[in-house]
């Protein structure tokens, strides 16, 4: 008995011992004040979606209500709330924290010399890439829960017949969009981090001229579905009835986007693992 429950302890202490680098980075993201800035910069804009819902949006959903129905009103309020998570929060916001966060993830581990630290450890180089990005989706995706949560509640408060908590299902929705949105734009910049010495003009590039650089390349659906934001549309479109997302053209289902993102994660996450097992660091 004693022998089992020293093997199974022997066998906990190696896995959190080999997974270091991954605690480590979830403790580096607490610690450094640069991420609770932009847990800040994530609430800022809930203060004028406040103003302008009491101001404007609460006489519209009064009127959809009047004329079309309580849950009519609902629904256009939900809608909005995607409109406002997809367009404003994952299309603006998000590449903000992405870039800030993805390529810090490698880069300032070269630049500042740590790297040296890490390759200290009992672990193969392609393994780095592996532990460190998901403690930065953990971080990252955790920024977004208090501001679309307050978003989803600050918009249905002012719904008739609903209230705060009105349809609070479509908030873990609306975590999941940026959990692959914070993937699908982090595993990009943590590679760009990775190869160059200053990444940020190139990752704004990538993030705010994406749509335009492949509209060079490519033409109508096609065009549309080699850019992120395309894909987070699609899924967005899903899970709502009413608002701008819900009329727009669609050229593949939520399912093909979801795994598009998925893909496209996976694919510069392998190969910055490979990468990296090359870099020379000197």
């Amino acid at each position: 008995m004693e022998t089992g429950t020293g093997s199974r302890l022997k066998m906990v202490n190696e896995v959190s011992y080999r997974l270091e680098i991954f605690k480590m980075t979830l403790r580096s993201y607490a610690k450094d004040r640069k991420s609770w800035i932009l847990e800040i910069f994530l609430l800022f804009p809930l203060f004028v979606i406040f103003i302008i819902t009491r101001r404007y949006a609460d006489e519209d959903y009064r009127e959809t209500a009047q004329f079309l129905g309580e849950e009519a009103a609902k629904q256009q309020a939900l809608g909005d709330i995607m409109d406002l998570t997809i367009y404003l929060y994952m299309v603006i916001l998000a590449i903000f924290v992405t870039i800030v966060l993805g390529t810090s993830l490698l880069g300032t581990e070269k630049n500042d010399k740590t790297i040296y630290y890490i390759l200290t450890r009992p672990i193969h180089r392609y393994e780095i890439p592996l532990q460190k990005f998901p403690a930065y989706l953990i971080f990252s995706t955790s920024l977004f829960i208090v501001p679309l949560t307050l978003l989803h509640m600050t918009m249905m408060s002012v719904v008739p017949g609903s209230n705060a908590f009105t349809g609070i299902g479509l908030v873990p929705k609306l975590i999941f969009i940026a959990l692959l949105c914070n993937a699908a734009y982090g595993s990009i910049f943590m590679f760009i981090g990775l190869i160059l010495k200053r990444p940020l003009l190139v990752a704004l590039i990538i993030g705010f001229a994406g749509n335009l650089l492949t509209s060079l390349i490519f033409s109508g659906s096609t065009q549309a579905q080699t850019t992120i934001p395309y894909h987070l549309e699609v899924i967005g479109k899903s899970f709502v009835s009413s608002g701008q997302i819900a009329t727009m053209e669609t050229f593949n289902t939520a399912l093909t986007s979801v795994l598009t993102l998925i893909s496209l994660t996976a694919f510069f996450v392998a190969l910055t693992s490979m990468k990296i097992q090359k870099q020379d660091f000197e």
